[in-house]
């Protein structure tokens, strides 16, 4: 058993085109990937707002699952709905 594993739970997904973020091609249905380094929580099913690198939330999605392995999380996320112009300002 392994002690001292921190998880941070988090409403919101902010991630790196290097993460799984390619907001070009973004569409509302679909399903997308994302991983990050370290352990974290987020709500299934409930909608949360998806942010760039450059804190703009650029989308409202809903996480349908994730797992954290060692020192990373992974999951995949549904786009139900995308922001533009002021609406991206967080």
């Amino acid at each position: 058993m392994r002690y001292g594993l921190q998880s941070g739970f988090n409403w919101a997904l902010k991630l790196k085109p290097e993460n799984g973020l390619n907001e070009n091609e973004l569409e509302v249905g679909k399903t997308y990937e994302f991983w990050k380094s370290g352990n974290r929580i987020y709500p299934l099913n409930i909608p949360i707002d998806l942010i760039n690198q450059n804190w703009e939330a650029v989308a409202k999605i809903i996480v349908v699952e994730f797992k954290n392995l060692e020192s990373r999380c992974s999951g995949k996320y549904k786009v139900i709905k995308i922001y533009e112009g002021k609406k991206k300002e967080f």
